[in-house]
């Protein structure tokens, strides 16, 4: 998945394939994974445990690990893309083994890639809708609107999209014919726009 795009919630499962390419046996192998920052309901499966303190999913040590392909172990971890993820932001994933005779650690590698011991990216892909919002308005005189009625406006700004709208500013343009024009609180009027 090294350069694909995912979108806030998305569900993710992460596998690390751990295998013996030398030619003597492993023994005390030892896999962890630090989780990219921001991703939620992360489980350790295969045994795995997550520490949400150090954000570290790890594994009980392999007692040994041969040099046959059948010796190959596959630990995984699911966890969840936060809706908080802005557009672009970039989560990347490297896993670490150690056994008795190597104690520093070996990092994990992307198979989709060429280059050696590359960390697994993924980016996330979402965005901000607000194209539906809406803008009402309710003659509290009853009836057809007349010279000398009070109008009442109400906006509805509802995101439509998957990602989360920060700093949001809204303006509203006002009709140039309205007189007496009553901001809600914290609204500015300026330039014949109503600013939130």
């Amino acid at each position: 998945l090294n350069g694909s795009q995912v979108k806030p919630k998305t569900p993710l499962t992460y596998a690390i394939r751990v295998r013996n390419a030398g030619n003597a046996v492993a023994s005390a192998v030892l896999v962890t994974d630090a989780v990219p920052f921001g991703l939620e309901n992360v489980v350790a499966l295969d045994g795995g445990t997550f520490d949400a303190g150090k954000n570290l999913v790890s594994w009980p040590a392999l007692a040994s690990l041969g040099i046959a392909a059948t010796d190959e172990v596959t630990l995984r971890f699911q966890a969840v893309v936060p809706s908080t993820l802005d557009d672009g932001a970039a989560l990347s994933n490297q896993a670490q083994a150690t056994h008795s005779g190597l104690p520093q650690a070996v990092q994990s590698d992307d198979p989709t890639t060429a280059a050696v011991n590359d960390p697994t990216l993924l980016s996330v892909a979402s965005k901000v809708d607000f194209s539906k919002a809406g803008l009402a308005v309710l003659d509290l005189n009853g009836g057809d609107a007349r010279p000398g009625d009070t109008l009442q406006y109400t906006l509805t700004l509802k995101n439509d999209g998957d990602g989360v709208g920060k700093a949001v500013q809204v303006g509203v343009p006002i009709d140039a014919r309205l007189e007496t024009v009553v901001a809600p609180a914290g609204v500015t009027v300026q330039g014949g726009v109503l600013t939130w």
